[in-house]
């Protein structure tokens, strides 16, 4: 584990993950600057993630939301998994040039229900609306149009759970779709239907 101290607040990661979190740190500090300051219980939206300045120990430290109780109430000290998503969501806009299109943990994804067992899968971009990303995702060759009682929704950061791999495209803008085989992409098509992407070769 790494503590990164910057002038302001603590920030703890994983020794990997180093770099990204004086990246981290750099961007805080200078949106607090521009902002209210170093205030706790301020929050700071970074990509796909919102971290939160909490007192600890008599010093400010940035933390993350606890994904895996309740993010819309409790955080944690350790901001590896935030970090993990970003480097994996910024790693495929650069492979495929894609320009990104917001997604927040806490935006809704639509799923065809069971389809999250299924070792291949689709997933499709519209416009995103108020709270909700956009995304749908299903089996690969889906056969028919799912009726509303055969599809339910998730907050993103359930996927970390479900089918973490996926949460590297929600950043892809609509109109692009990614099939996936198992953890790996099978193919990610553009608004253009053009493939720009396999990791299946």
């Amino acid at each position: 584990m790494r503590i990164i101290h910057s002038e302001h607040f603590t920030l703890k990661c994983a020794e990997d993950l180093a770099p990204q979190g004086e990246y981290f740190a750099d961007v805080i500090c200078k949106h607090a600057m521009q902002g209210a300051g170093f205030v706790e219980g301020e929050t700071f939206q970074i990509g796909w993630c919102v971290l939160k300045l909490v007192m600890s120990d008599k010093q400010l430290e940035l933390q993350e939301p606890d994904y895996t109780t309740n993010p819309f109430l409790n955080y944690r000290s350790d901001v590896s998994t935030s970090l993990r998503v970003l480097l994996a969501q910024n790693e495929l806009v650069r492979r495929t040039d894609a320009i990104p299109w917001a997604a927040r943990f806490d935006e809704r994804i639509v799923i065809r229900k069971g389809c999250l067992t299924e070792s291949r899968l689709y997933m499709e971009r519209s416009k995103p609306t108020d709270n909700d990303s956009g995304w749908y995702i299903s089996e690969a060759g889906e056969q028919s149009t799912p009726e509303p009682s055969e599809l339910e929704s998730i907050y993103s950061f359930e996927l970390l759970s479900l089918r973490p791999a996926l949460l590297s495209c929600l950043l892809l803008p609509p109109g692009w779709l990614v099939v996936w085989q198992g953890s790996k992409i099978e193919a990610v098509v553009n608004a253009e239907d053009q493939v720009i992407l396999s990791e299946m070769q």
